[in-house]
């Protein structure tokens, strides 16, 4: 189980039934209990839960979160399969567009037009392969190397050279005084330098890497688990508790079946 966990689960309840089927409840106690399980997963906030850390644990299953913006150098999925997905699915849809000239491809026609693609790219060669590549089986840490995990350079800040066409003109422009302003306008707002602007860096509210299973993560999860269970709270208490407005509308009596039954004596005992 190892690649892209996308939240095809609706809740925590469904998630934990289906991995029932992958891992069984291991004791210390127990000689025969089940090996340890690695799963491989993005940091995304829907994986990272509380309750899927002490489910975890309880069955001897390591949850060991990949560094963010890695997918496609540690994902498996994304190094070695979807690639080649990709494209025999490509060369299928052409060749059912060859055969049915005019026709459309409808979403009726991409679970058989993706059949022998998804059989192609899903083999055993394929995920194999996968798995070395992104050095996870057999484990090598070399596969991943420093210059593909180097930060990307756009810009440089080097010095722009004059050229020495422009040194002649703007000498020429120093000597002739009586020159044209609009000439003199397009002049000064010549580009001579590229400013780069500061990126702002993106914080992720909860940064969790590695083993879910440490005591650094399982406290990031339990503070998390606090703050979602007091705002709960909060919202509860606050949608329970009256206001003063109601309280007094509450307190003080209506005044319309008192009218009513005032005209009702009003027209029986006429003065």
């Amino acid at each position: 189980m190892v690649g892209s966990t996308k939240p095809f689960l609706k809740n925590t309840s469904q998630a934990t039934l289906h991995g029932n089927g992958y891992a069984s409840v291991a004791t210390d106690s127990d000689e025969n209990a089940q090996p340890a399980t690695l799963i491989l997963y993005d940091g995304h906030k829907s994986h990272l839960s509380l309750t899927l850390t002490t489910w975890a644990e309880k069955r001897n299953v390591i949850l060991f979160v990949l560094p963010p913006h890695s997918s496609h150098l540690t994902q498996p999925l994304d190094v070695g399969v979807f690639g080649p997905l990709k494209a025999f699915y490509n060369r299928e849809c052409r060749a059912y567009m060859h055969a049915n000239p005019g026709i459309a491809i409808t979403p009726r026609d991409i679970a058989r037009l993706t059949a022998r693609p998804f059989t192609k790219a899903f083999c055993t060669e394929n995920i194999t392969t996968a798995f070395r590549k992104s050095g996870i089986y057999p484990f090598n840490a070399s596969e991943v190397s420093d210059v593909q995990t180097a930060p990307a350079t756009i810009y440089t800040n080097a010095p722009v050279e004059e050229t020495e066409t422009e040194r002649n003109l703007r000498d020429e422009t120093s000597e002739n005084t009586n020159i044209d302003p609009a000439t003199a306008f397009l002049n000064s707002r010549t580009i001579t330098s590229v400013v780069q602007r500061p990126r702002q860096k993106f914080t992720p509210p909860i940064k969790i890497v590695g083993s879910l299973h440490t005591e650094g993560n399982s406290t990031t999860l339990t503070q998390q688990q606090e703050k979602r269970d007091s705002k709960l709270l909060r919202e509860k208490t606050s949608s329970t508790k009256p206001t003063g407005k109601s309280d007094n509308n509450s307190q003080q009596p209506s005044t319309s079946h008192l009218t009513q039954k005032t005209l009702n004596s009003n027209i029986n005992h006429p003065q």
